[in-house]
């Protein structure tokens, strides 16, 4: 699957802007696609194109703090597995407790402290993993309420 080893946003979590990247290109490097790295000063960008390379059709993006430490990743393409995989993949949904809080968001244990905010339209899906979205007792208050 194209994104597995990025389906585990998670533990770029914290990390600086440079293990970030090397995960990601070690992970890929065994892969099958070849990736397209574009960088910021905050942010970096991880493409993958169509097979005729004309157009991006999946990307990644993870964004870095003033420390320089990783708190949200955000995906934008035609890779519903790749979403499914995060909140529903076995390690993910058990290690993580993710539980659907409205129509577009969803909430891991107070622990992990970290939310998926989602969409879906035409051109495919966009979704961000982000560390802290909420303060942790609104957080704690969404997971334990009756929804």
């Amino acid at each position: 699957m194209l994104f597995e080893g990025s389906s585990y946003a998670q533990t770029f979590f914290t990390r600086k802007k440079e293990k970030v990247k090397s995960l990601l290109e070690k992970f890929y490097t065994d892969s099958s696609v070849t990736p397209f790295f574009t960088e910021t000063d905050s942010s970096l960008t991880v493409m993958f194109k169509d097979s005729t390379r004309a157009t991006a059709k999946t990307s990644f993006s993870y964004f870095f703090n003033k420390n320089g430490r990783c708190y949200k990743e955000t995906g934008n393409g035609d890779c519903i597995n790749c979403f499914e995989a995060i909140v529903n993949g076995e390690k993910n949904a058990k290690r993580y407790g993710w539980k659907k809080v409205s129509e577009t968001i969803y909430i891991s244990k107070p622990f992990w402290q970290m939310a998926i905010v989602y969409s879906q339209n035409a051109e495919g899906l966009n979704y961000s993993v982000i560390n802290r979205y909420f303060n942790r007792d609104e957080h704690s208050r969404m997971y334990h309420s009756k929804n």
